[in-house]
């Protein structure tokens, strides 16, 4: 069985669509006044804006396009601030991170997942924007709550190092063919666990020569975001937690997906391909399809899907998995930061993100209004439950270290172990933890 060994969504990270869907239409609304650069919404006092003509350059990662981001985020700031002229550096095509601080080539904002703040921290990148939230008047209530601790948490100081932009969007996915053809009931808003396992031990079956999987995931994704917040490293002593009630409880809940008799290749990233290609896969849970399941329309080629909200536990009700999408953040070395920080407040608008939703892009904000605006560049969904993206609350982030990434990436081998049978629980756990810690202090030994 081959498992995912790393946790490589796109668009996950965009906590977004848009990346997938940069072409398909532009959803701002007419009606909606942008508020002034500069100025929050609620300010009864707005700053004095700068408006004196300046380059800045935004250093785009995650996989975001250029064209995507010219689109929605350079077209913008051209709208809005004139004068200011925004280059676009992308990850992948320009320097890496650590190249550009070699070169002095620093940017002035930075777009990124939020997993890679240390990253961009350890490297002298960030600035504390506790400051100019305060300074233009932001009003942080606006986000989605949880958010903002929850990027605080990757600071060792509680500092705000970025702004989110969008957010995780995780549901659960299934295809109602399958279910009418064995008769068992649809999914429902606010299931636990429990409940799609006994789901999805009616729908494991083999028919007329066809095998059929109940319900199909990504370890890494569940595992390294765990909706029960529970550490991969302690904060305080800098090793590896595993050897938790609360990683038992989750190895046992995941690994007996794959421990039904037919199901057993579940986590083993095929679940994509199975849900959309085969169309043997009844159930699937994690980042969204949407952009995959629109293009099969488009081809002639339509499933017949709905969703709903993303599976919890019982203590933990209505909750998802942790904080994972891209984030702004502003360089310790601008010269413009007053200007950057209008630019992150442009994209914080309603008016910009009900774009956003309307690509399908999750936004980060409260607002219902916005909210609303959900999917409405694509008719063909209108019917399906998309307020199913916006019915969990994210699981808090109540520890992040810059080690996390270490276990991440380690936390897939000793799950296999486990669900395979030559490691029990226990040992599991320990080796681990073990595993773990011995990569954390080579990293440190650097």
């Amino acid at each position: 069985m081959k498992f995912i060994q790393k946790a490589g969504i796109a668009i996950g990270l965009f906590g977004s669509l848009g990346a997938m869907l940069a072409g398909c239409g532009n959803g701002g609304s007419a009606d909606t006044k942008l508020p002034a650069p500069g100025a929050s919404p609620t300010a009864d006092k707005p700053p004095v804006k700068d408006t004196s003509p300046a380059k800045l350059t935004l250093y785009v990662m995650g996989g975001l396009t250029e064209d995507y981001a010219k689109q929605y985020i350079v077209s913008h700031v051209q709208k809005q601030m004139p004068y200011i002229t925004l280059n676009i550096i992308v990850e992948g095509k320009g320097a890496t991170p650590s190249e550009l601080v070699t070169a002095g080539n620093i940017p002035d904002l930075m777009f990124f997942p939020n997993n890679r703040l240390h990253e961009m921290n350890d490297l002298g990148l960030l600035t504390n924007l506790d400051p100019l939230v305060k300074s233009h008047n932001m009003d942080l209530n606006r986000l989605d709550d949880g958010l903002v601790d929850s990027i605080r948490k990757y600071s060792d100081k509680g500092e705000l190092l970025t702004m989110p932009w969008g957010t995780s969007n995780y549901a659960l996915y299934y295809n109602k063919d399958i279910f009418d053809k064995f008769a068992v009931p649809y999914p429902k808003d606010g299931m636990t666990w429990d409940d799609v396992y006994q789901l999805a031990g009616r729908l494991t079956r083999n028919d007329g020569g066809v095998q059929y999987k109940g319900f199909d995931f990504a370890p890494s994704i569940y595992l390294g975001y765990n909706p029960l917040s529970a550490s991969l490293v302690d904060s305080k002593t800098g090793k590896a937690a595993f050897q938790t009630d609360a990683w038992k409880k989750m190895f046992e809940t995941f690994g007996k997906f794959i421990k039904i008799p037919g199901n057993d290749t579940a986590g083993a990233g095929k679940e994509l391909d199975d849900f959309t290609k085969t169309r043997t896969l009844a159930m699937r849970a994690g980042t969204t399809m949407l952009p995959q399941l629109l293009a099969l329309e488009k081809e002639g080629k339509p499933l017949n899907f709905d969703l709903v909200s993303f599976p919890s536990f019982p203590e933990t009700p209505k909750t998802s998995l942790q904080y994972l999408a891209s984030t702004f953040a502003i360089s310790s070395q601008s010269k413009s930061k007053n200007q950057a920080m209008d630019i992150i407040q442009i994209m914080l608008s309603d008016e910009v993100q009900k774009e956003g939703a309307g690509i399908l892009r999750l936004t980060a904000l409260k607002s219902q209004d916005v909210r609303n605006s959900t999917g409405k560049d694509y008719p063909s969904i209108a019917g399906k439950n998309i307020k199913a993206l916006y019915a969990n609350k994210i699981a808090p982030t109540k520890d992040a270290t810059k080690y996390d990434e270490i276990a991440r990436k380690a936390l897939p081998e000793y799950f296999k172990s486990y669900v395979q049978g030559t490691k029990d629980l226990n040992t599991a756990l320990r080796e681990l933890e073990e595993d773990v810690n011995k990569k954390i202090a080579q990293e440190k030994a650097k």
